[in-house]
């Protein structure tokens, strides 16, 4: 149904973010080479949403970083966790329950203020 958002967030220690996204972007590439950005008082990130590249500009550092390549979309290092977690029943998976509720939480709180 939407093709584009914009969502502004507040947190408790007066940090704000503003989120923009929209499925209009052309891309001849479907979807990987898409850049997005985080700004903030000190410097830029610059980032491929898959993952591919990081460009940072800031006083103290800049340069362009390849995280990592072979595992774009992640599978590799969700594994790997996932196998850590059965090896070591202490452990707990970096993604669970409790984040995906809070990260559902923000969505349906910004579709709550649509008219505001």
């Amino acid at each position: 149904m939407e093709r584009h958002s914009i969502t502004k967030l507040e947190y408790k220690n007066k940090a704000f973010a503003q989120l923009t996204y929209s499925w209009n972007t052309k891309s001849l590439a479907k979807g990987v080479f898409q850049n997005s950005s985080i700004v903030g008082d000190k410097g830029k990130i610059i980032f491929e949403s898959n993952g591919i590249y990081v460009f940072i500009i800031s006083g103290r550092k800049t340069g362009l970083y390849w995280p990592n390549l072979p595992d774009v979309m992640g599978y590799s290092e969700m594994t790997r966790d996932f196998l850590m977690c059965l090896g070591d029943e202490t452990r707990n998976p970096y993604s669970n329950f409790y984040k995906a509720k809070r990260d559902l939480t923000i969505i349906f709180q910004a579709y709550e203020h649509l008219d505001t």
